[in-house]
């Protein structure tokens, strides 16, 4: 990331990374660590997770004939389905949080300030 970053410093381009490190913003350039935290942001919201969903969806619908001809037959069900895929199989599995309070869980408690990581699909029945 920082190369690229250097890379569209040296020779922008009409991009939104040239147009983040230039930082023709009211409010200036981002700092170096804001600017490779929103870069690597970008990619894995932006591009990872909408692969990731499609290409879930796709094997779940191939998976799932009968489900993918009632959505052939009635495209109406085309948001539902991709709430629901993103349910059944989420593009991301886990996320990693900082817990704001002692949290209690089964006869144990987390104490405010740890490290968690949530495994989603695990939630899922």
């Amino acid at each position: 990331m920082r190369q690229l970053s250097a890379t569209r410093r040296a020779y922008p381009q009409n991009d939104l990374l040239s147009a983040l490190v230039a930082g023709n913003d009211p409010d200036g350039c981002l700092l170096e660590l804001d600017l490779l935290t929103t870069m690597g942001l970008l990619l894995n919201a932006g591009h990872e997770t909408t692969v990731n969903l499609i290409t879930n969806g796709m094997l779940v619908l191939l998976r799932n004939p009968e489900v993918f001809d009632r959505l052939r037959h009635n495209l109406y069900l085309a948001i539902p389905m991709v709430e629901e895929i993103q349910r059944y199989d989420p593009p991301v599995q886990f996320v990693k949080r900082t817990t704001l309070t002692d949290v209690p869980i089964a006869g144990v408690t987390i104490p405010q300030g740890a490290s968690v990581i949530l495994l989603l699909a695990s939630g899922s029945p």
